[in-house]
């Protein structure tokens, strides 16, 4: 019998954001030299269908913002981005109905052009949609928070053919010495050194119209974006993918290993066999998903306590209490007092 093929984490695919280049490029960077000279395949630079692992897309992106130590010079090049250098991600969103859909599809299909991570917090009147980098405490990674929010403006405007502003932007990191640069991009409150990268828009703002909508192509592009991204995800060890399966289940109930197994389209043996050669079980992960779920809600959401307990599955509140205080040392009222959503 063969043997099944086994990934780990780095195992994980990327493509990398072409405008980078454009930007090497316009510095004088002789783009296929730097790549040869960092061990990776410089078709990178003009193959959307070529990627990268996780450890060539670390080596890389901190190989570019050493060498090109400029962030306005970044900034002002995520303004002119336009959804097509984005490749399929781009054209999905182009061809979206509203900004809203554009948005939650380019959040969708982050993972195939970086390594982002974006979700969404939906109020009455306003939405919260928060941004931050995958082991984010890499020296680059505010170069890439900068980019990202900057440019998820910048596209939303082509989307619509509209000038509009988010209600507000939070960044994690302290105030830079070129805030007058984020001042001609937001034209909205910047606060600095918050608990979350986050930009908040009018729900009015969310439903304008995109422009360039059509429900044909929005299929067609769909559904290749769907393609790459599930080759993409073949290579993700299957730890992430149960993580992922049970956050998609956490619905007020508790997501049982049968059913976790069905979803990936495995027997209940083979995902216990899997998970212990990765070393982990299937209860480690429900609780630690669990817990991150628990301390996300509380801190990042309005949502209360009650709700919280019950979308992850606590079937009383008291449970929940003990659970909270034994995951952070405090309850949840004040861990949301100290590190809640600022407002």
């Amino acid at each position: 019998m063969e043997k099944e093929k086994h990934f780990d984490v780095s195992d994980k695919l990327y493509s990398f954001p072409g405008f980078i280049f454009e930007g090497l490029k316009e510095k004088g960077i002789n783009v296929a030299k730097m790549l040869e000279s960092q061990g990776i395949n410089p078709l990178i630079a003009v193959d959307p269908g070529c990627f990268v692992s996780k450890k060539e897309m670390d080596s890389l992106f901190s190989h570019v913002f050493r060498i090109v130590d400029d962030p306005v010079f970044w900034i002002r090049k995520s303004k002119m981005i336009q959804p097509q250098s984005a490749g399929i991600v781009g054209y999905t969103a182009m061809s979206c109905d509203t900004l809203k859909e554009a948005y939650y599809r380019i959040a969708r299909y982050k993972e195939i052009c970086s390594g982002s991570r974006m979700f969404f917090e939906e109020r009455d009147t306003e939405t919260s949609i928060f941004y931050d980098i995958e082991e984010g405490s890499c020296f680059y990674s505010k170069y890439l928070i900068e980019i990202g929010i900057v440019s998820l403006i910048c596209i939303g405007r082509w989307l619509c053919n509209k000038d509009f502003s988010p209600l507000r932007v939070n960044f994690k990191f302290s105030e830079p010495s070129y805030l007058s640069e984020y001042s001609t991009i937001f034209s909205s409150p910047i606060f600095f050194q918050q608990s979350y990268n986050e930009v908040v828009f009018k729900n009015d703002i969310l439903d304008l119209k995109v422009v360039t909508a059509n429900k044909k192509l929005f299929q067609t592009f769909t559904e290749h974006a769907d393609r790459i991204l599930e080759k993409l995800n073949t290579n993700a060890s299957t730890t992430d993918s149960v993580k992922k399966t049970v956050r998609d289940l956490f619905k007020g109930e508790m997501p049982s290993i049968d059913k976790v197994a069905r979803k990936m389209g495995l027997s209940r043996r083979t995902l216990q066999r899997r998970l212990k050669e990765e070393k982990t079980t299937f209860n480690t992960i429900l609780e630690n998903e669990r817990k991150s779920l628990a301390i996300a809600y509380v801190g990042k959401s309005q949502l209360n306590i009650g709700e919280i307990a019950y979308l992850i599955g606590f079937l009383d509140l008291s449970s929940f209490y003990r659970a909270f205080k034994r995951w952070t040392g405090s309850a949840p009222q004040s861990y949301r007092m100290e590190y809640g959503v600022k407002s």
